[in-house]
């Protein structure tokens, strides 16, 4: 097996993890909770990079930014986050988590602490699909 070979495959493992893990978080606790996936991202991102745009927002989590519109409006009407709107400009808002919203965080690092067989944070996860990307472009441009 070549070193590519071997990353590629040592990804694939850990995508697989990555999925398990993604699997539990979305059938054990944000389903449960009202909340899909990209709720929670939205909410550990904002918890991570305060006072940010939404379409910062939409173009760092890979989304479109209708679709993370309606996310961010539903966790507003939650109470989860605010819009914080330029007083000179009423176009440009920025989006914050407020208490409850950082107790939420709070809670749900807490459940995927004591319910995930994968011991990772946000960040790994990150960095696993980062991994994953790369491996995979660079598979995509050997084959050209």
């Amino acid at each position: 097996m070549t070193n590519y070979d071997e990353n590629l495959f040592e990804t694939l493992v850990k995508f697989g993890q990555l999925h398990v893990f993604l699997e539990k978080i979305n059938r054990g606790f944000a389903a449960g909770n009202g909340l899909s996936m990209m709720s929670v991202a939205i909410l550990f991102y904002l918890q991570r990079y305060s006072n940010v745009s939404n379409s910062k927002l939409a173009t760092d989590l890979g989304q479109d930014s209708t679709r993370v519109s309606k996310r961010v409006r539903k966790l507003y009407e939650l109470g989860l986050l605010r819009q914080n709107i330029n007083k000179d400009d009423r176009r440009f808002v920025k989006l914050s988590l407020t208490n409850k919203g950082q107790s939420k965080v709070k809670m749900i690092q807490s459940w995927m602490k004591e319910n995930s067989s994968v011991n990772t944070d946000v960040l790994e996860i990150i960095h696993l699909i980062t991994q994953l990307s790369n491996s995979v472009d660079n598979l995509n441009n050997s084959n050209r």
